[in-house]
């Protein structure tokens, strides 16, 4: 298709300060991601916008299946904590307390 630019499981993004880590996840305005690989600040990187993804979490935090995550932008990690941080998607399995990863099905937020 002509005017198709991406599929849209992924992104093109230049890499924040500090550059990203793979399987990290960086916000870039309203979209969140994980990155696909590790790439220095400044640099064309990718992160993945949709599918299932295991990844940090607060241990205290607990999850079951179908809960929605939150994302903490300041500890970098996801959360159950509503105010002051974005949904990302929904818990894909039961994660409990002391767990340090949460599989979450990324789901981008309208903007």
């Amino acid at each position: 298709m002509k005017t198709q630019v991406q599929q849209g499981d992924a992104l093109y993004v230049v890499a924040p300060a500090g550059g990203m880590t793979s399987g990290n996840g960086y916000t870039f305005s309203k979209v969140f991601g994980i990155s696909a690989y590790s790439c220095p600040s400044g640099a064309t990187g990718v992160i993945y916008v949709k599918g299932v993804f295991t990844i940090n979490k607060l241990a205290a935090n607990t999850w079951n299946m179908g809960d929605i995550v939150y994302w903490d932008n300041v500890g970098f990690q996801c959360t159950t904590t509503s105010a002051g941080n974005r949904p990302i998607g929904i818990a894909t399995a039961a994660a409990g307390a002391g767990a340090t990863t949460v599989q979450v099905l990324l789901e981008p937020t309208p903007v």
